[in-house]
């Protein structure tokens, strides 16, 4: 993707991630309109009153991906457990500042990528999710094309749902629009901000078994 490719694109998904988070906070029948497109694609007959909330935001030009991260992203946007504006207001925050993480005291950066997301979720003390498991999926996840990856996203990120990790939907719409030019290099972001994060939050925890179970046979 090209550099002024990508800005249009970072600048048109922070708008859909405000738009609709603003449009599903005050109308169930939004809400629930998205809702029914999760995993689908946007010509699939569920999605299509979806294409009214999302269709005036893609950027122009744009490729396959580019279209189905919009509508992915809204949504997965769509599907999360009602929170409160108290939760989820940073207005607390001065510009340009980072709030420390609740559960770990370690501040976070403004832009964090899914696997920087899954990295703090697999650390949270007492997390139902296991390092293995995630990283697996993860993998699975880092491994499919267009189609594949949108199959796959909504039950890793459902993951996160239970135990109240936000996810960075702008950044998941920059880095899904950009799956059709720069899958691979996603990809490697995706994966090494996962062992990062995880391993920044938990130093001690470094002999992790090899996610190929073939090593060494």
């Amino acid at each position: 993707m090209k550099p002024d490719e990508r800005r249009r694109v970072a600048v048109a998904a922070d708008k859909l991630v405000e738009s609709v988070s603003a449009q599903v906070a005050k109308s169930p029948g939004n809400r629930a309109a998205l809702r029914r497109s999760v995993g689908r694609t946007p010509e699939h007959p569920q999605s299509r009153h979806a294409i009214a909330l999302v269709s005036r935001h893609i950027p122009p030009g744009g490729d396959e991906a580019v279209e189905r991260a919009f509508y992915a992203v809204a949504a997965l946007i769509a599907a999360q457990p009602r929170q409160s504006q108290d939760e989820d207001s940073d207005d607390d925050v001065p510009d340009g500042e980072t709030e420390p993480d609740a559960a770990t005291g370690v501040e976070e950066p403004e832009s964090q990528s899914l696997g920087a997301t899954l990295g703090r979720a697999v650390a949270l003390p007492g997390s139902p999710l296991k390092f293995d498991t995630v990283e697996a999926r993860l993998h699975l996840l880092c491994r499919q094309r267009v189609d594949g990856l949108h199959r796959q996203l909504p039950r890793i990120v459902s993951q996160l749902k239970t135990i109240r990790v936000p996810v960075d939907w702008s950044r998941l719409t920059f880095d899904l629009s950009r799956w059709g030019t720069d899958a691979d290099y996603v990809a490697k972001e995706w994966l090494q901000d996962y062992y990062r994060t995880y391993f920044r939050l938990k130093p001690t925890d470094e002999n992790s078994p090899p996610i190929d179970k073939s090593e060494g046979q």
